[in-house]
């Protein structure tokens, strides 16, 4: 059996760290599937990556695994292997090989260690969609923020029903809180009561920005909809289908 140091293989790719709420840490970027494999296997320098070639008269079988540097270490992942028809091209049975175990090594990553894997163009791409959701969110905290803030400064108080959870709170005029359950639960709408009026009003973050406030009364209309044209980029103010308006008892 032939051991063997390297292969070869397609597009480049990024190794990284996701951590909560913060910037990703890039370890490798812009290396080649056999690199990265390579220094996924090695990235605590505990273990090594190894790549072998077993010849039979018909067919070629290729390995590759991880193993500790040290003598008894614990092993790490499966072994990946592939078998191919012994051709004239040992160049050609090997490129076939690799793409075969590279394949599998993108499946099995989080076999090898804790972190994540991806193509620099998917990577790239999903700091575009974090991006764009932050913006997205920002923006919907702002709305939401001001529209619970002139509420409660004519004197509304907030009865709240979460529609993911069923979770409630009742007869509050604490904004940072309704915000929060707002932001946290994405879907809630509310009863608001204010020297004996009453009215509803209904959010969905899920929804575009012109479609965040999902619904309200229409005692509250002379509130909400200049808060929408305001914050909601890109709505056209002449726009009446910017928001659903419905009776006061559809709340109920």
């Amino acid at each position: 059996m032939k051991q063997a140091n390297t292969m070869e293989l397609g597009p480049h790719y990024t190794m990284y760290l996701e951590r909560d709420g913060e910037a990703d840490v890039v370890l490798r970027s812009n290396v080649s599937l056999v690199a990265l494999m390579a220094y996924v296997a090695a990235h605590d320098g505990s273990h090594a990556s190894r790549f072998s070639i077993e010849e039979y008269d018909s067919f070629r079988v290729y390995r590759w695994w991880v193993e500790p540097r040290k003598l008894g270490g614990p092993p790490r992942g499966p072994t990946l292997s592939a078998t191919v028809n012994r051709s004239h091209s040992l160049a050609d049975d090997r490129r076939i090989a690799t793409e075969i175990i590279g394949a599998q090594f993108l499946r099995h990553a989080k076999s090898y260690w804790g972190g994540a894997v991806a193509t620099d163009h998917e990577y790239e791409a999903s700091l575009k969609r974090k991006e764009d959701e932050k913006k997205a969110n920002d923006r919907a905290r702002s709305l939401c923020s001001s529209i619970i803030n002139d509420l409660v400064a004519v004197g509304y108080e907030f009865t709240g029903s979460f529609i993911q959870t069923q979770r409630e709170f009742w007869c509050s005029s604490d904004e940072d809180h309704i915000l929060t359950h707002i932001m946290t639960y994405r879907e809630a709408e509310f009863r608001l009561q204010a020297e004996g009026m009453t009215d509803w009003l209904r959010f969905n973050l899920n929804n575009d920005a012109g479609k965040i406030i999902e619904g309200h009364s229409a005692g509250i209309s002379w509130l909400v909809e200049p808060v929408i044209r305001r914050l909601s980029i890109g709505i056209d103010e002449n726009d009446d289908d910017c928001t659903f308006i419905a009776d006061d008892d559809e709340f109920e």
